[in-house]
Protein backbone atom coordinates (compact mmCIF):
# COMPACT_ATOMS: atom_id res chain seq x y z
CA UNK A 1 0.00 0.00 0.00
CA UNK A 2 1.67 3.22 -0.73
CA UNK A 3 2.25 6.29 1.69
CA UNK A 4 -0.50 8.39 0.67
CA UNK A 5 -2.86 5.78 0.40
CA UNK A 6 -2.04 4.60 4.35
CA UNK A 7 -2.49 8.86 5.13
CA UNK A 8 -5.69 9.27 4.20
CA UNK A 9 -6.65 6.01 5.84
CA UNK A 10 -5.58 7.09 8.94
CA UNK A 11 -7.59 10.93 8.59
CA UNK A 12 -10.39 8.28 8.47
CA UNK A 13 -11.58 8.24 5.02
CA UNK A 14 -14.22 5.73 3.96
CA UNK A 15 -16.01 4.34 0.89
CA UNK A 16 -18.89 7.14 -0.92
CA UNK A 17 -22.43 5.58 -1.51
CA UNK A 18 -21.48 5.83 -5.29
CA UNK A 19 -18.43 3.56 -4.72
CA UNK A 20 -20.64 1.22 -2.73
CA UNK A 21 -23.12 0.94 -5.12
CA UNK A 22 -20.53 0.02 -7.62
CA UNK A 23 -18.71 -2.28 -5.37
CA UNK A 24 -22.44 -4.07 -4.73
CA UNK A 25 -23.07 -4.31 -8.37
CA UNK A 26 -19.44 -5.49 -9.06
CA UNK A 27 -19.65 -8.68 -7.18
CA UNK A 28 -23.40 -9.29 -8.29
CA UNK A 29 -22.10 -9.48 -11.72
CA UNK A 30 -19.12 -11.88 -10.50
CA UNK A 31 -21.14 -14.38 -9.12
CA UNK A 32 -23.47 -14.26 -12.04
CA UNK A 33 -20.51 -15.01 -13.80
CA UNK A 34 -19.36 -18.03 -11.89
CA UNK A 35 -22.61 -19.34 -11.56
CA UNK A 36 -22.40 -19.01 -15.65
CA UNK A 37 -19.22 -20.63 -15.41
CA UNK A 38 -20.33 -23.42 -13.60
CA UNK A 39 -23.43 -24.38 -15.03
CA UNK A 40 -21.10 -24.07 -18.59
CA UNK A 41 -18.81 -26.55 -17.01
CA UNK A 42 -21.56 -28.84 -15.83
CA UNK A 43 -23.37 -28.98 -19.66
CA UNK A 44 -19.59 -29.53 -20.86
CA UNK A 45 -19.23 -32.40 -18.92
CA UNK A 46 -22.81 -33.61 -19.55
CA UNK A 47 -22.14 -33.18 -23.29
CA UNK A 48 -18.53 -35.00 -22.96
CA UNK A 49 -20.52 -37.83 -20.74
CA UNK A 50 -23.07 -38.45 -23.31
CA UNK A 51 -20.42 -38.24 -26.63
CA UNK A 52 -18.67 -40.89 -24.38
CA UNK A 53 -21.91 -43.23 -23.58
CA UNK A 54 -22.56 -43.34 -26.82
CA UNK A 55 -19.24 -44.29 -27.82
CA UNK A 56 -19.36 -47.51 -25.72
CA UNK A 57 -17.25 -46.38 -23.32
CA UNK A 58 -19.48 -46.83 -19.78
CA UNK A 59 -21.51 -49.83 -21.31
CA UNK A 60 -18.35 -51.78 -22.29
CA UNK A 61 -16.85 -51.53 -18.73
CA UNK A 62 -20.50 -52.80 -16.92
CA UNK A 63 -20.24 -55.64 -15.08
CA UNK A 64 -22.33 -58.45 -17.36
CA UNK A 65 -21.11 -62.00 -15.78
CA UNK A 66 -20.34 -62.95 -12.63
CA UNK A 67 -18.25 -66.04 -12.01
CA UNK A 68 -17.56 -67.48 -8.49
CA UNK A 69 -15.14 -64.23 -7.46
CA UNK A 70 -14.83 -62.42 -10.96
CA UNK A 71 -16.64 -59.72 -12.41
CA UNK A 72 -16.57 -59.73 -16.39
CA UNK A 73 -17.05 -56.61 -18.04
CA UNK A 74 -19.55 -56.35 -21.33
CA UNK A 75 -16.49 -56.37 -23.49
CA UNK A 76 -15.06 -59.50 -21.87
CA UNK A 77 -18.01 -61.02 -22.09
CA UNK A 78 -18.40 -60.12 -25.87
CA UNK A 79 -15.03 -62.10 -26.31
CA UNK A 80 -16.41 -65.51 -24.98
CA UNK A 81 -20.25 -64.17 -26.53
CA UNK A 82 -19.12 -63.93 -30.01
CA UNK A 83 -16.13 -67.04 -29.64
CA UNK A 84 -18.23 -69.71 -28.38
CA UNK A 85 -18.61 -72.93 -31.00
CA UNK A 86 -22.44 -72.16 -31.02
CA UNK A 87 -22.04 -68.74 -32.36
CA UNK A 88 -18.98 -69.62 -35.06
CA UNK A 89 -21.08 -72.73 -36.22
CA UNK A 90 -24.37 -70.47 -36.40
CA UNK A 91 -22.40 -67.94 -38.79
CA UNK A 92 -21.12 -70.82 -40.95
CA UNK A 93 -24.26 -72.38 -41.52
CA UNK A 94 -25.64 -69.19 -42.31
CA UNK A 95 -23.12 -68.62 -44.97
CA UNK A 96 -24.48 -71.58 -46.73
CA UNK A 97 -27.91 -70.92 -46.26
CA UNK A 98 -28.31 -74.13 -43.85
CA UNK A 99 -29.72 -72.34 -40.53
CA UNK A 100 -32.61 -69.16 -40.94
CA UNK A 101 -30.11 -66.29 -39.34
CA UNK A 102 -29.46 -63.45 -40.56
CA UNK A 103 -26.40 -61.65 -40.10
CA UNK A 104 -27.43 -58.32 -40.73
CA UNK A 105 -30.12 -58.45 -37.87
CA UNK A 106 -29.41 -58.35 -34.37
CA UNK A 107 -29.80 -62.23 -32.55
CA UNK A 108 -32.11 -60.48 -30.45
CA UNK A 109 -34.48 -60.00 -32.81
CA UNK A 110 -34.26 -63.43 -34.65
CA UNK A 111 -36.19 -66.66 -32.96
CA UNK A 112 -34.08 -69.59 -32.37
CA UNK A 113 -36.71 -72.50 -32.17
CA UNK A 114 -40.05 -72.12 -31.41
CA UNK A 115 -40.66 -71.59 -27.38
CA UNK A 116 -39.61 -68.16 -27.33
CA UNK A 117 -35.68 -68.38 -27.56
CA UNK A 118 -33.58 -65.97 -29.33
CA UNK A 119 -30.38 -66.46 -31.29
CA UNK A 120 -29.04 -63.97 -28.59
CA UNK A 121 -30.55 -66.21 -25.67
CA UNK A 122 -28.85 -69.60 -27.17
CA UNK A 123 -25.42 -67.46 -27.88
CA UNK A 124 -25.66 -66.29 -24.39
CA UNK A 125 -26.07 -69.45 -23.03
CA UNK A 126 -23.32 -71.05 -24.85
CA UNK A 127 -20.85 -67.75 -23.48
CA UNK A 128 -22.35 -68.48 -19.73
CA UNK A 129 -21.13 -72.44 -19.93
CA UNK A 130 -17.82 -71.20 -21.72
CA UNK A 131 -17.04 -68.82 -19.18
CA UNK A 132 -17.70 -70.81 -15.77
CA UNK A 133 -15.42 -73.28 -17.18
CA UNK A 134 -12.57 -71.05 -18.33
CA UNK A 135 -12.77 -69.42 -14.93
CA UNK A 136 -12.72 -72.61 -12.95
CA UNK A 137 -9.86 -73.39 -14.91
CA UNK A 138 -7.80 -70.55 -14.89
CA UNK A 139 -8.02 -70.11 -11.15
CA UNK A 140 -6.77 -73.31 -10.40
CA UNK A 141 -3.88 -72.31 -12.93
CA UNK A 142 -3.04 -69.69 -11.18
CA UNK A 143 -3.68 -71.52 -7.53
CA UNK A 144 -0.94 -74.35 -8.90
CA UNK A 145 1.94 -71.29 -9.78
CA UNK A 146 0.59 -70.45 -13.38
CA UNK A 147 1.62 -67.17 -15.19
CA UNK A 148 0.88 -65.70 -18.00
CA UNK A 149 4.24 -66.24 -19.08
CA UNK A 150 3.43 -69.83 -19.73
CA UNK A 151 1.15 -68.97 -22.63
CA UNK A 152 3.23 -66.14 -24.06
CA UNK A 153 4.26 -67.39 -27.03
CA UNK A 154 1.01 -69.52 -27.60
CA UNK A 155 -0.40 -65.68 -26.99
CA UNK A 156 1.91 -64.26 -29.59
CA UNK A 157 1.12 -66.44 -32.15
CA UNK A 158 -2.81 -65.90 -31.67
CA UNK A 159 -1.94 -62.04 -31.89
CA UNK A 160 0.09 -62.41 -34.82
CA UNK A 161 -2.26 -64.33 -37.18
CA UNK A 162 -5.15 -62.12 -35.68
CA UNK A 163 -2.73 -59.06 -37.73
CA UNK A 164 -2.65 -61.31 -40.59
CA UNK A 165 -6.02 -61.22 -41.30
CA UNK A 166 -6.57 -57.96 -40.45
CA UNK A 167 -3.68 -57.02 -42.90
CA UNK A 168 -5.30 -59.26 -45.85
CA UNK A 169 -8.89 -57.69 -44.86
CA UNK A 170 -7.25 -54.02 -45.05
CA UNK A 171 -8.08 -53.20 -42.06
CA UNK A 172 -6.34 -52.27 -38.60
CA UNK A 173 -6.22 -54.48 -35.63
CA UNK A 174 -8.24 -52.92 -33.54
CA UNK A 175 -10.76 -52.45 -36.14
CA UNK A 176 -10.49 -56.68 -37.43
CA UNK A 177 -11.23 -57.30 -33.38
CA UNK A 178 -14.14 -55.06 -33.45
CA UNK A 179 -15.69 -56.56 -36.66
CA UNK A 180 -15.19 -60.11 -35.00
CA UNK A 181 -15.74 -59.81 -31.51
CA UNK A 182 -18.28 -56.64 -31.18
CA UNK A 183 -18.10 -53.46 -30.81
CA UNK A 184 -16.67 -52.92 -27.55
CA UNK A 185 -13.72 -55.02 -28.36
CA UNK A 186 -10.50 -53.65 -27.88
CA UNK A 187 -6.96 -55.08 -28.05
CA UNK A 188 -6.39 -55.10 -24.32
CA UNK A 189 -9.47 -56.65 -23.67
CA UNK A 190 -9.18 -59.30 -26.59
CA UNK A 191 -5.62 -59.76 -25.22
CA UNK A 192 -6.34 -60.36 -21.27
CA UNK A 193 -9.24 -62.85 -22.59
CA UNK A 194 -7.02 -64.30 -24.55
CA UNK A 195 -4.27 -65.40 -22.31
CA UNK A 196 -7.37 -66.47 -19.88
CA UNK A 197 -8.59 -69.11 -21.95
CA UNK A 198 -5.26 -70.44 -22.86
CA UNK A 199 -4.06 -70.65 -19.52
CA UNK A 200 -6.91 -72.75 -18.97
CA UNK A 201 -6.50 -74.68 -21.64
CA UNK A 202 -2.93 -75.04 -20.50
CA UNK A 203 -3.73 -75.83 -17.60
CA UNK A 204 -6.79 -78.69 -18.75
CA UNK A 205 -3.57 -80.29 -21.03
CA UNK A 206 -1.25 -80.44 -18.56
CA UNK A 207 -3.66 -82.29 -16.40
CA UNK A 208 -4.44 -84.56 -18.85
CA UNK A 209 -0.63 -85.24 -19.88
CA UNK A 210 -0.16 -86.16 -16.92
CA UNK A 211 -2.04 -89.17 -16.52
CA UNK A 212 -0.38 -92.40 -16.62
CA UNK A 213 -1.86 -96.10 -16.07
CA UNK A 214 0.09 -99.44 -15.79
CA UNK A 215 0.06 -102.21 -18.56
CA UNK A 216 -2.84 -104.28 -16.18
CA UNK A 217 -5.02 -100.88 -16.45
CA UNK A 218 -4.80 -100.52 -20.12
CA UNK A 219 -5.23 -104.48 -20.71
CA UNK A 220 -8.44 -104.06 -18.51
CA UNK A 221 -9.70 -101.49 -20.26
CA UNK A 222 -9.33 -103.18 -23.33
CA UNK A 223 -10.76 -106.56 -22.63
CA UNK A 224 -14.10 -103.80 -21.48
CA UNK A 225 -13.59 -102.28 -25.15
CA UNK A 226 -12.42 -105.10 -27.36
CA UNK A 227 -15.41 -104.89 -29.90
CA UNK A 228 -14.38 -101.00 -30.29
CA UNK A 229 -10.62 -101.66 -30.04
CA UNK A 230 -10.25 -105.19 -32.18
CA UNK A 231 -9.56 -104.47 -36.01
CA UNK A 232 -12.02 -106.56 -38.10
CA UNK A 233 -11.42 -107.80 -41.87
CA UNK A 234 -14.33 -108.45 -44.29
CA UNK A 235 -15.70 -107.85 -47.85
CA UNK A 236 -19.07 -106.95 -48.80
CA UNK A 237 -21.68 -106.64 -52.00
CA UNK A 238 -24.47 -104.42 -51.87
CA UNK A 239 -27.50 -104.25 -54.27
CA UNK A 240 -29.63 -101.20 -54.06
CA UNK A 241 -33.19 -101.54 -55.73
CA UNK A 242 -33.83 -100.05 -59.35
CA UNK A 243 -36.14 -96.41 -58.75
CA UNK A 244 -39.23 -96.67 -59.64
CA UNK A 245 -39.76 -95.69 -63.76
CA UNK A 246 -41.38 -92.18 -63.48
CA UNK A 247 -40.52 -91.27 -67.39
CA UNK A 248 -41.49 -93.83 -70.23
CA UNK A 249 -39.35 -94.38 -73.15
CA UNK A 250 -40.69 -90.98 -75.46
CA UNK A 251 -39.76 -88.95 -72.29
CA UNK A 252 -43.73 -88.55 -71.02
CA UNK A 253 -44.78 -88.52 -67.40
CA UNK A 254 -45.93 -92.20 -66.56
CA UNK A 255 -49.31 -91.33 -64.41
CA UNK A 256 -49.63 -94.53 -61.60
CA UNK A 257 -51.80 -94.43 -58.13
CA UNK A 258 -50.01 -94.46 -54.92
CA UNK A 259 -50.93 -98.73 -55.26
CA UNK A 260 -49.24 -98.89 -58.51
CA UNK A 261 -46.23 -96.94 -57.39
CA UNK A 262 -46.11 -99.31 -54.19
CA UNK A 263 -46.11 -102.25 -56.23
CA UNK A 264 -43.69 -101.26 -58.45
CA UNK A 265 -41.06 -100.85 -55.40
CA UNK A 266 -41.91 -103.99 -53.91
CA UNK A 267 -40.89 -105.42 -57.66
CA UNK A 268 -38.01 -103.30 -57.79
CA UNK A 269 -36.84 -104.61 -54.37
CA UNK A 270 -37.56 -108.33 -54.75
CA UNK A 271 -35.87 -108.39 -57.66
CA UNK A 272 -32.71 -106.82 -55.53
CA UNK A 273 -32.88 -109.22 -52.25
CA UNK A 274 -33.41 -111.81 -54.98
CA UNK A 275 -29.92 -110.87 -56.50
CA UNK A 276 -28.40 -110.38 -53.49
CA UNK A 277 -29.77 -114.07 -52.13
CA UNK A 278 -28.23 -115.79 -55.19
CA UNK A 279 -24.92 -113.83 -54.22
CA UNK A 280 -24.87 -115.19 -51.16
CA UNK A 281 -25.56 -118.48 -52.08
CA UNK A 282 -22.98 -118.52 -54.63
CA UNK A 283 -20.16 -117.02 -51.45
CA UNK A 284 -21.28 -120.06 -49.53
CA UNK A 285 -20.66 -122.60 -52.39
CA UNK A 286 -17.17 -121.27 -51.97
CA UNK A 287 -17.20 -118.87 -55.28
CA UNK A 288 -14.47 -116.06 -55.13
CA UNK A 289 -16.10 -111.94 -54.11
CA UNK A 290 -14.35 -111.30 -57.61
CA UNK A 291 -16.61 -114.26 -59.62
CA UNK A 292 -19.61 -113.14 -57.55
CA UNK A 293 -19.27 -109.34 -58.72
CA UNK A 294 -18.56 -110.29 -62.20
CA UNK A 295 -21.43 -112.30 -62.15
CA UNK A 296 -24.58 -110.38 -60.29
CA UNK A 297 -22.99 -106.95 -61.10
CA UNK A 298 -24.12 -105.08 -57.53
CA UNK A 299 -24.66 -101.64 -57.24
CA UNK A 300 -20.87 -101.65 -54.96
CA UNK A 301 -18.85 -103.72 -53.06
CA UNK A 302 -15.99 -103.77 -50.52
CA UNK A 303 -13.24 -106.25 -50.95
CA UNK A 304 -10.84 -107.31 -47.71
CA UNK A 305 -11.78 -104.14 -45.71
CA UNK A 306 -10.18 -103.22 -42.35
CA UNK A 307 -11.28 -101.22 -39.69
CA UNK A 308 -10.99 -100.82 -36.06
CA UNK A 309 -14.58 -102.17 -34.39
CA UNK A 310 -14.87 -98.13 -33.42
CA UNK A 311 -14.76 -97.23 -37.36
CA UNK A 312 -17.43 -100.14 -38.13
CA UNK A 313 -21.23 -99.30 -37.70
CA UNK A 314 -24.11 -99.45 -39.61
CA UNK A 315 -25.90 -102.62 -41.18
CA UNK A 316 -23.45 -104.69 -40.50
CA UNK A 317 -21.53 -104.37 -37.18
CA UNK A 318 -23.38 -106.13 -34.73
CA UNK A 319 -23.31 -109.25 -37.12
CA UNK A 320 -19.42 -108.85 -37.59
CA UNK A 321 -18.45 -108.53 -33.85
CA UNK A 322 -20.78 -111.47 -32.85
CA UNK A 323 -17.90 -113.75 -30.74
CA UNK A 324 -19.32 -116.29 -32.52
CA UNK A 325 -18.20 -115.13 -35.90
CA UNK A 326 -15.67 -117.24 -37.77
CA UNK A 327 -13.88 -117.05 -41.16
CA UNK A 328 -15.97 -117.53 -44.08
CA UNK A 329 -18.95 -116.77 -42.46
CA UNK A 330 -21.35 -115.42 -45.07
CA UNK A 331 -25.10 -113.05 -43.95
CA UNK A 332 -27.41 -110.90 -45.82
CA UNK A 333 -28.26 -107.82 -43.80
CA UNK A 334 -30.85 -105.55 -44.73
CA UNK A 335 -30.43 -101.26 -44.29
CA UNK A 336 -33.24 -99.59 -45.08
CA UNK A 337 -33.24 -99.36 -49.46
CA UNK A 338 -29.95 -101.39 -49.54
CA UNK A 339 -29.33 -105.27 -49.49
CA UNK A 340 -26.04 -106.18 -47.93
CA UNK A 341 -24.25 -109.83 -48.70
CA UNK A 342 -21.11 -109.60 -45.58
CA UNK A 343 -18.25 -112.21 -45.77
CA UNK A 344 -16.54 -112.52 -42.68
CA UNK A 345 -12.69 -112.82 -42.64
CA UNK A 346 -11.09 -112.54 -39.34
CA UNK A 347 -10.88 -110.32 -36.36
CA UNK A 348 -7.44 -109.43 -34.37
CA UNK A 349 -5.74 -106.81 -32.38
CA UNK A 350 -3.27 -104.85 -33.90
CA UNK A 351 -0.29 -105.31 -32.23
CA UNK A 352 2.16 -103.25 -34.85
CA UNK A 353 4.99 -101.80 -32.41
CA UNK A 354 4.70 -98.01 -32.07
CA UNK A 355 7.42 -95.99 -33.06
CA UNK A 356 9.57 -92.44 -32.90
CA UNK A 357 10.03 -90.48 -35.59
CA UNK A 358 11.43 -87.04 -36.29
CA UNK A 359 10.10 -85.00 -39.38
CA UNK A 360 10.48 -81.55 -41.23
CA UNK A 361 7.31 -80.02 -42.69
CA UNK A 362 7.30 -78.10 -45.76
CA UNK A 363 3.89 -77.12 -46.73
CA UNK A 364 3.23 -75.81 -50.43
CA UNK A 365 2.18 -72.03 -51.12
CA UNK A 366 -0.91 -71.16 -52.05
CA UNK A 367 -2.57 -68.59 -53.96
CA UNK A 368 -5.42 -66.63 -52.00
CA UNK A 369 -8.20 -68.02 -52.13
CA UNK A 370 -7.37 -71.44 -53.62
CA UNK A 371 -8.06 -74.62 -51.87
CA UNK A 372 -5.44 -76.32 -52.98
CA UNK A 373 -1.86 -75.39 -54.97
CA UNK A 374 -1.05 -75.77 -58.14
CA UNK A 375 1.60 -78.57 -59.50
CA UNK A 376 4.48 -75.67 -59.80
CA UNK A 377 3.72 -74.84 -56.09
CA UNK A 378 3.76 -78.72 -55.09
CA UNK A 379 7.10 -79.25 -57.02
CA UNK A 380 8.86 -75.97 -55.10
CA UNK A 381 7.70 -77.35 -51.66
CA UNK A 382 9.04 -80.73 -53.12
CA UNK A 383 12.23 -79.50 -54.33
CA UNK A 384 12.50 -77.46 -50.65
CA UNK A 385 12.59 -80.69 -49.25
CA UNK A 386 15.05 -82.43 -50.95
CA UNK A 387 17.41 -79.67 -50.43
CA UNK A 388 17.22 -79.97 -47.02
CA UNK A 389 17.67 -83.65 -46.74
CA UNK A 390 20.86 -82.71 -48.58
CA UNK A 391 21.91 -80.48 -46.70
CA UNK A 392 21.34 -82.97 -43.79
CA UNK A 393 23.33 -85.64 -45.65
CA UNK A 394 25.95 -83.31 -46.40
CA UNK A 395 26.54 -82.10 -42.60
CA UNK A 396 26.75 -84.39 -39.51
CA UNK A 397 23.94 -86.54 -40.20
CA UNK A 398 22.96 -87.35 -37.49
CA UNK A 399 20.07 -87.44 -35.23
CA UNK A 400 20.48 -84.19 -33.32
CA UNK A 401 21.45 -82.33 -36.45
CA UNK A 402 18.47 -82.97 -38.26
CA UNK A 403 16.66 -81.70 -34.77
CA UNK A 404 17.96 -78.99 -35.90
CA UNK A 405 16.64 -78.77 -39.29
CA UNK A 406 13.41 -79.58 -37.98
CA UNK A 407 13.47 -76.22 -35.67
CA UNK A 408 14.81 -74.08 -38.17
CA UNK A 409 12.86 -75.13 -41.20
CA UNK A 410 9.91 -76.99 -39.99
CA UNK A 411 6.39 -75.51 -40.80
CA UNK A 412 4.50 -78.12 -38.19
CA UNK A 413 4.09 -75.97 -34.81
CA UNK A 414 3.46 -78.93 -33.13
CA UNK A 415 7.11 -80.10 -33.27
CA UNK A 416 9.11 -77.47 -34.49
CA UNK A 417 10.69 -76.48 -31.30
CA UNK A 418 11.48 -80.22 -29.79
CA UNK A 419 13.11 -81.15 -33.23
CA UNK A 420 10.72 -82.24 -35.37
CA UNK A 421 9.76 -85.60 -32.75
CA UNK A 422 6.74 -87.87 -32.17
CA UNK A 423 7.48 -90.21 -29.66
CA UNK A 424 5.25 -93.06 -29.61
CA UNK A 425 3.38 -93.00 -32.82
CA UNK A 426 0.91 -96.06 -33.04
CA UNK A 427 -0.13 -97.59 -36.82
CA UNK A 428 -2.62 -95.63 -38.40
CA UNK A 429 -2.43 -92.24 -36.63
CA UNK A 430 -0.19 -90.20 -39.29
CA UNK A 431 -1.57 -89.70 -42.97
CA UNK A 432 -0.97 -92.03 -45.08
CA UNK A 433 1.78 -92.00 -46.90
CA UNK A 434 4.17 -91.18 -43.88
CA UNK A 435 2.10 -94.38 -41.58
CA UNK A 436 3.22 -96.46 -45.02
CA UNK A 437 6.61 -95.21 -44.74
CA UNK A 438 6.67 -95.16 -41.14
CA UNK A 439 5.79 -99.04 -40.75
CA UNK A 440 7.42 -100.38 -43.57
CA UNK A 441 8.99 -103.39 -42.06
CA UNK A 442 12.44 -102.79 -43.57
CA UNK A 443 12.44 -99.87 -42.01
CA UNK A 444 15.77 -99.31 -39.53
CA UNK A 445 16.93 -96.59 -37.20
CA UNK A 446 18.49 -93.62 -39.18
CA UNK A 447 16.57 -93.82 -42.53
CA UNK A 448 15.22 -91.41 -44.01
CA UNK A 449 13.11 -90.10 -46.54
CA UNK A 450 10.78 -87.70 -48.54
CA UNK A 451 7.00 -88.19 -47.98
CA UNK A 452 4.22 -86.37 -50.26
CA UNK A 453 1.10 -85.32 -48.72
CA UNK A 454 -2.20 -83.72 -50.15
CA UNK A 455 -4.94 -83.85 -48.11
CA UNK A 456 -6.01 -81.67 -44.72
CA UNK A 457 -2.26 -79.85 -46.04
CA UNK A 458 -0.49 -80.28 -48.73
CA UNK A 459 3.83 -80.40 -49.18
CA UNK A 460 6.24 -82.76 -47.82
CA UNK A 461 7.80 -84.39 -45.35
CA UNK A 462 11.15 -85.24 -44.57
CA UNK A 463 11.15 -88.13 -42.42
CA UNK A 464 13.61 -89.32 -40.07
CA UNK A 465 13.14 -93.08 -38.51
CA UNK A 466 14.33 -92.74 -34.72
CA UNK A 467 13.44 -96.42 -33.11
CA UNK A 468 10.85 -99.00 -32.17
CA UNK A 469 8.92 -99.41 -29.31
CA UNK A 470 8.53 -103.17 -29.47
CA UNK A 471 6.22 -103.27 -26.84
CA UNK A 472 3.72 -100.66 -27.41
CA UNK A 473 1.33 -100.83 -29.17
CA UNK A 474 -2.48 -98.88 -30.89
CA UNK A 475 -4.54 -100.80 -28.08
CA UNK A 476 -2.37 -99.14 -25.39
CA UNK A 477 -2.20 -95.75 -26.74
CA UNK A 478 -5.97 -95.83 -27.28
CA UNK A 479 -6.85 -97.15 -23.87
CA UNK A 480 -5.04 -94.77 -22.61
CA UNK A 481 -6.10 -91.68 -24.32
CA UNK A 482 -9.73 -93.05 -23.48
CA UNK A 483 -8.92 -93.48 -19.47
CA UNK A 484 -6.78 -90.10 -19.56
CA UNK A 485 -10.71 -88.47 -20.99
CA UNK A 486 -12.66 -89.96 -18.84
CA UNK A 487 -10.42 -88.91 -15.85
CA UNK A 488 -10.02 -85.76 -16.97
CA UNK A 489 -13.52 -85.57 -17.40
CA UNK A 490 -14.38 -86.11 -14.06
CA UNK A 491 -11.67 -83.58 -12.72
CA UNK A 492 -13.13 -81.31 -14.67
CA UNK A 493 -17.12 -81.24 -13.50
CA UNK A 494 -15.52 -81.66 -9.28
CA UNK A 495 -13.32 -78.40 -10.44
CA UNK A 496 -16.72 -76.85 -11.91
CA UNK A 497 -19.02 -77.48 -10.00
CA UNK A 498 -18.83 -74.63 -7.39
CA UNK A 499 -18.82 -71.97 -10.81
CA UNK A 500 -21.86 -70.61 -11.60
CA UNK A 501 -22.21 -67.85 -14.70
CA UNK A 502 -24.95 -65.22 -13.50
CA UNK A 503 -25.87 -62.20 -16.04
CA UNK A 504 -25.80 -58.93 -14.22
CA UNK A 505 -26.96 -55.55 -15.90
CA UNK A 506 -24.14 -54.91 -18.15
CA UNK A 507 -25.58 -57.97 -19.99
CA UNK A 508 -28.37 -55.65 -21.47
CA UNK A 509 -25.59 -54.11 -23.75
CA UNK A 510 -24.75 -57.26 -25.54
CA UNK A 511 -25.67 -57.39 -28.87
CA UNK A 512 -26.93 -54.03 -29.48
Amino acid sequence: MSASREKKQRQGGTPTDKTLTARQQAEQTRRKTIQYTVIGVIVAVLVAALLIWNSGFFQARATAVKVGGTNYTAAQTSYFYHNTSAYRNILLYAQYGMVNYDTSKSPKDQAYGEDGKTYHDFFMESALESMASVTARYDDAVKNGMTAADVKDELNSNIETAKQYAKQNGVSYSQYLKASYGSFMTPSVFEDCLTRSLMADKHQNDHLNSLDYTTDQLRAYYKEHKDEMDSFRYSYVYFTPAAVETKDENGNDIEMTDEEKTAAEEKNHNEAKLKAENAKAALKEGKSLDDVIKEFEPTSYGKDEENEGKRVTGTYADWLKDASRKAGDVELLEDGNNIYVVVFGERFLDETPAADTRHILIRAEMDSGASSPTEEQMAAAKAKAEELLDQWKAGAATEESFAELANENSDDGGSNTNGGLYEKVYVDQFVANYNEWLFDSARQPGDTGIVENRGDYYGYHVVYYVKQHPDYFRWMAESKSDLASEDTSTWLEELEAGYTAEQADGAKYLAQ
